[in-house]
Parts: structure tokens; sequence; C-alpha cells
């Protein structure tokens, strides 16, 4: 029977790290389900494109997406960055703001940007103030969990998830609410 549970919770725990830690963030998923129709925390970070973004320019005219991730030159999440560029044309005539976060410099954000071609902007939260406020904190952990976040055009959560996200289903989501 120890065995058994064993190999029960290293396949639970398997699964949860291919799939994004959802499994394995399950209080933060709780805490972003509490959030969904609350105003979003406000937010200034610095670009890798030059100057400063927060959430007030976009109030009123786009659609936010926040994607969270835990470092710069990671396989995942060079795949999540190239995933977002392919689909960002779709955003864009969709009026949604990709906004990428981790705790890396600026500098690293732009090797980084430049070696994935990203023309989105990365921003730099390197005290982890952001990530904490949306819950994309790992806890314990000096990383980032890999989450995404959207926020309406008046500034409300309307959605958050765990791992990886779908863009066909992001995109389907957001046009359900415009």
């Amino acid at each position: 029977m120890k065995k058994l549970l064993s190999k029960i919770f290293l396949a639970i725990a398997l699964c949860g790290f291919l799939m994004g830690n959802t499994v394995c963030s399950q209080a933060t998923s709780l805490q972003s389900e509490e959030a969904i129709g609350q105003k979003a925390p406000g937010f200034k970070l610095p670009s890798h494109l030059g100057g400063d973004i927060n959430l007030e320019q976009f109030l009123g005219k786009k659609v936010v997406v926040l994607a969270f991730y835990p470092k710069n030159f990671t396989g995942g999440w060079e795949f999540e960055l190239k995933s977002f560029q392919a689909a960002l044309k779709r955003y864009e005539e969709a009026n949604v703001q990709v906004l990428a976060i981790s705790k890396d410099t600026l500098d690293s954000h732009k090797d980084f940007a430049k070696h994935c071609g990203a023309t989105y902007p990365l921003l730099s939260d390197t005290e982890g103030k952001m990530a904490a406020s949306f819950g994309a904190f790992k806890e314990g952990g000096s990383f980032f969990s890999r989450r995404t976040i959207i926020i309406d055009k008046e500034g409300k959560i309307r959605y958050a998830q765990n791992g990886m996200p779908n863009h066909d289903n992001l995109l389907k989501l957001i046009s359900e609410f415009k």
C-alpha cells in the first residue's frame, strides 16, 4: 500500500510539473478565483522596450494579458514567449495588450527578447511585488509561477490560470466579455 501511495503521489507531482504546476499551486488558484471580478492591483514596472508601463495607461482602452514566468532563457518560457509572439497579431486585432513579467533584469530581458524575437513588452519585477499582488510568486522560492491573468478595460480581473495558456481559449474568453 505504501508503494502504491508513493507511485500515486509521484504521478500527481509529475503531472503538476508538466502542467505548469497547476496541481502544486492550488492555494494560489483559490486566491485568484476569489479575485475574479475584483479591481486589479495597480502596477508600474520598467519595460525592456524603454520606459515604465503601468496598468492605468490601458484603462478604458485595452484588455491586458499578464503572463508571469519563472526566468529568461528557460525552455518552457522560451516556448511560451514564442507562442505569444506567434499569436500577437490576433491579440492586437482584439485590442489586447500582452505583458510578460519576471524577476529578470532589463538587460536580461533585452537579450532574451532579441534571442526569441519578442516585440511585446517584457517587464522587470526584480522585487517580486507585482507578482505577489497577483498570486504569481512561488511559495518558498525565488522565482515566479507560470501564471496568466486577464484584466478587462475597466481594470477588473476577469480570468486567472496557472500553467501554459492556450491562446485560442484566451482570445475566445476575451471576446465574450468585451
